[in-house]
Protein backbone atom coordinates (compact mmCIF):
# COMPACT_ATOMS: atom_id res chain seq x y z
CA UNK A 1 0.00 0.00 0.00
CA UNK A 2 1.37 3.41 -0.96
CA UNK A 3 1.68 6.29 1.49
CA UNK A 4 -1.28 8.04 -0.18
CA UNK A 5 -3.37 4.88 0.19
CA UNK A 6 -2.41 4.53 3.87
CA UNK A 7 -3.42 8.12 4.52
CA UNK A 8 -6.66 7.61 2.58
CA UNK A 9 -7.49 4.64 4.78
CA UNK A 10 -6.79 6.68 7.94
CA UNK A 11 -8.99 9.47 6.64
CA UNK A 12 -11.77 7.03 5.77
CA UNK A 13 -11.75 5.68 9.33
CA UNK A 14 -12.20 9.20 10.69
CA UNK A 15 -15.41 9.53 8.69
CA UNK A 16 -16.87 6.27 9.92
CA UNK A 17 -15.69 3.16 11.67
CA UNK A 18 -17.15 0.57 9.29
CA UNK A 19 -16.61 -0.22 5.63
CA UNK A 20 -19.11 2.25 4.15
CA UNK A 21 -19.52 6.03 4.27
CA UNK A 22 -22.27 8.18 2.90
CA UNK A 23 -22.63 11.93 2.57
CA UNK A 24 -23.99 12.20 6.11
CA UNK A 25 -20.77 10.69 7.52
CA UNK A 26 -18.73 13.06 5.38
CA UNK A 27 -20.79 16.11 6.36
CA UNK A 28 -20.81 15.27 10.08
CA UNK A 29 -17.01 15.26 10.27
CA UNK A 30 -16.82 18.59 8.47
CA UNK A 31 -19.54 20.03 10.73
CA UNK A 32 -17.61 19.03 13.86
CA UNK A 33 -14.59 20.90 12.56
CA UNK A 34 -16.63 23.93 11.54
CA UNK A 35 -18.37 24.14 14.92
CA UNK A 36 -14.95 24.35 16.53
CA UNK A 37 -14.03 27.25 14.25
CA UNK A 38 -17.17 29.35 14.35
CA UNK A 39 -16.04 32.89 14.82
CA UNK A 40 -16.27 35.76 12.39
CA UNK A 41 -12.55 35.83 11.66
CA UNK A 42 -12.63 32.31 10.24
CA UNK A 43 -15.90 32.47 8.32
CA UNK A 44 -14.16 32.51 4.92
CA UNK A 45 -12.00 29.52 5.88
CA UNK A 46 -15.12 27.62 6.99
CA UNK A 47 -16.87 28.49 3.71
CA UNK A 48 -13.89 27.17 1.72
CA UNK A 49 -13.84 23.98 3.80
CA UNK A 50 -17.52 23.31 3.12
CA UNK A 51 -17.01 23.99 -0.59
CA UNK A 52 -13.94 21.72 -0.81
CA UNK A 53 -15.78 19.01 1.12
CA UNK A 54 -18.76 19.16 -1.23
CA UNK A 55 -16.50 19.02 -4.29
CA UNK A 56 -14.62 16.00 -2.95
CA UNK A 57 -17.86 14.21 -2.05
CA UNK A 58 -19.29 14.88 -5.53
CA UNK A 59 -16.16 13.42 -7.10
CA UNK A 60 -16.25 10.39 -4.82
CA UNK A 61 -19.95 9.79 -5.46
CA UNK A 62 -19.42 9.91 -9.24
CA UNK A 63 -17.68 6.58 -8.82
CA UNK A 64 -20.19 5.12 -6.36
CA UNK A 65 -22.52 2.27 -7.18
CA UNK A 66 -25.49 4.62 -7.41
CA UNK A 67 -26.55 4.03 -3.80
CA UNK A 68 -24.88 7.17 -2.41
CA UNK A 69 -22.41 5.12 -0.39
CA UNK A 70 -18.66 4.73 -0.74
CA UNK A 71 -16.85 1.62 0.40
CA UNK A 72 -13.46 1.81 2.04
CA UNK A 73 -11.97 0.13 -1.04
CA UNK A 74 -13.51 2.65 -3.45
CA UNK A 75 -12.41 5.53 -1.22
CA UNK A 76 -8.81 4.32 -1.28
CA UNK A 77 -9.01 3.65 -5.03
CA UNK A 78 -10.08 7.26 -5.58
CA UNK A 79 -6.70 8.38 -4.26
CA UNK A 80 -5.04 6.40 -7.08
CA UNK A 81 -7.05 8.15 -9.79
CA UNK A 82 -5.10 10.71 -11.83
CA UNK A 83 -5.83 14.18 -10.56
CA UNK A 84 -7.79 13.16 -7.46
CA UNK A 85 -5.15 14.03 -4.89
CA UNK A 86 -4.26 17.41 -6.44
CA UNK A 87 -7.81 18.23 -7.54
CA UNK A 88 -9.84 17.16 -4.53
CA UNK A 89 -7.95 15.68 -1.56
CA UNK A 90 -5.28 18.38 -1.29
CA UNK A 91 -7.74 21.31 -1.53
CA UNK A 92 -9.86 19.69 1.20
CA UNK A 93 -6.86 19.13 3.45
CA UNK A 94 -5.60 22.69 2.91
CA UNK A 95 -9.06 24.03 3.75
CA UNK A 96 -8.97 21.92 6.93
CA UNK A 97 -5.57 23.41 7.72
CA UNK A 98 -6.88 26.97 7.35
CA UNK A 99 -9.90 26.31 9.57
CA UNK A 100 -7.74 24.83 12.31
CA UNK A 101 -5.26 27.72 12.33
CA UNK A 102 -7.00 29.11 15.40
CA UNK A 103 -5.04 32.34 15.80
CA UNK A 104 -4.70 33.11 12.09
CA UNK A 105 -0.90 33.28 12.17
CA UNK A 106 -0.54 30.91 9.21
CA UNK A 107 0.96 28.13 11.34
CA UNK A 108 -0.43 25.26 13.39
CA UNK A 109 0.91 24.87 16.89
CA UNK A 110 1.03 21.50 18.62
CA UNK A 111 -2.16 22.52 20.43
CA UNK A 112 -3.90 23.35 17.11
CA UNK A 113 -2.73 20.04 15.64
CA UNK A 114 -3.85 17.87 18.55
CA UNK A 115 -7.15 19.74 18.84
CA UNK A 116 -7.85 19.30 15.14
CA UNK A 117 -7.11 15.59 15.02
CA UNK A 118 -8.98 14.77 18.21
CA UNK A 119 -12.07 16.62 16.93
CA UNK A 120 -11.80 14.40 13.86
CA UNK A 121 -11.76 11.35 16.12
CA UNK A 122 -8.07 10.46 16.19
CA UNK A 123 -6.65 9.40 19.56
CA UNK A 124 -4.64 12.18 21.21
CA UNK A 125 -1.61 9.86 21.41
CA UNK A 126 -1.66 9.43 17.61
CA UNK A 127 -1.91 13.19 17.08
CA UNK A 128 1.06 13.79 19.38
CA UNK A 129 3.13 11.13 17.60
CA UNK A 130 2.28 12.49 14.16
CA UNK A 131 3.15 16.14 14.87
CA UNK A 132 6.96 15.73 14.60
CA UNK A 133 6.46 13.97 11.25
CA UNK A 134 4.75 17.11 9.92
CA UNK A 135 6.91 19.73 11.66
CA UNK A 136 9.84 19.11 9.33
CA UNK A 137 12.08 21.85 10.71
CA UNK A 138 11.32 21.02 14.35
CA UNK A 139 10.39 24.57 15.37
CA UNK A 140 7.14 23.52 17.08
CA UNK A 141 4.86 24.83 14.33
CA UNK A 142 3.51 23.40 11.09
CA UNK A 143 3.56 25.93 8.27
CA UNK A 144 1.30 25.65 5.26
CA UNK A 145 4.34 24.64 3.19
CA UNK A 146 5.28 21.88 5.65
CA UNK A 147 1.70 20.64 5.60
CA UNK A 148 1.62 20.57 1.80
CA UNK A 149 4.90 18.64 1.82
CA UNK A 150 3.43 16.20 4.34
CA UNK A 151 0.15 15.58 2.52
CA UNK A 152 1.94 15.03 -0.76
CA UNK A 153 4.15 12.46 0.94
CA UNK A 154 7.48 14.04 0.11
Amino acid sequence: MTLAEERAEKLFMLFHNDDIIDQTDFDMLIMRLCMNAMDASRFEAVRKLISASNQMWQELSRNADGDGKISRQRFIEAFRAPGFIDGFATPLQLALYEVQNSDGDGMLSLSDWVGWLTIMGAPQRDALQEFPQVDFNGDGFVTREEYIQYIKGQ
